[in-house]
Order: C-alpha cells, then structure tokens, then sequence
C-alpha cells in the first residue's frame, strides 16, 4: 500500500490523488486488525505536514502547492489514526492539542486549524477502542 502511495511523481489526476490518498485511512483499518507498529509509526509521523515531503513527490490536480498537499494527507492521518482504535494513536492524537515541541509558526498554525477534527478522531478512537469498529460503524448506521 505504501509504495502506491508514494509513487509517482508531478501534477497528477484527481481520481489517482483520491485513491493513493485513501490508503491513509486504510492504514487505520490494517492497525485496527492487526497492531501493525510499522503502520501506526508511518501515521505519527505523518501527522506532521513537512515530513511528506520526503515521501511524496506528487501533487493532486486540486493542490495548488505542495504545502496544500502536506496538509490534506496529514489530515487525512489524523482520521487513519483515529479510525485504528490504537492508544498509541490515541496519544498522538492527544499530543496535537499541545503546543509541546512545536517550533515553526506554520506547524502551530496547521494544530490550530485541525484541532476540532482532531477532537473527533480522539472520539472516534475512544470508541473503536472501547467497542470495535463493527460497533462504530453500526452507530454511524443508525444517525443517518
């Protein structure tokens, strides 16, 4: 899954972004099933949008800089690590409401702006924790 993800290189279509970028998330699902600490790892260090950099060297049609991109899939790392169930992630998560260790404005202003999804991903994982993903979804299920 990672080395789709982090292949290619350039501008490249939307549909191609979407799908290497749901591999975030699917990354969740594979440490909720199994523990993976190589997953869970990739996830926490994803959280910080400038350690894409080193990862990615495409760009989605819809980002119209790399900084864009950094953000969206640290985003979308913050619901991976949610969706695991994981206390690891669980801490990680908690850390983001922290100004700990937080050095460059750009980095405080990424925390500040996703701080209520991080609030949800840290419900969310509470939850899966507490009563599976089945459970979760079902409940997701029954509000709509």
């Amino acid at each position: 899954m990672l080395t789709f993800l982090e292949s290619g290189t350039g501008e490249i279509p939307a549909t191609i972004a979407n799908s290497k970028s749901s591999v975030l998330m699917s990354l969740g699902y594979v440490i909720n099933h199994t523990q993976d600490s190589g997953a869970l790892n990739y996830l926490k260090v994803g959280l910080k949008p400038t350690s894409w950099n080193k990862r990615i060297k495409w760009r989605a049609s819809y980002h119209p800089d790399v900084d864009s991109r950094n953000r969206h899939l640290s985003q979308l790392a913050i619901n991976g690590l949610g969706l695991s169930g994981h206390p690891d992630a669980l801490r990680a998560l908690e850390q983001l409401l922290t100004s700990s260790g937080v050095t460059s404005s750009e980095e405080r202003g990424f925390r500040k702006a996703v701080k209520q999804q991080v609030i949800e991903a840290i419900k969310i994982n509470r939850s899966i924790a507490e009563k599976g993903l089945p459970a979760y979804y079902e409940k997701m299920d029954r509000s709509r």
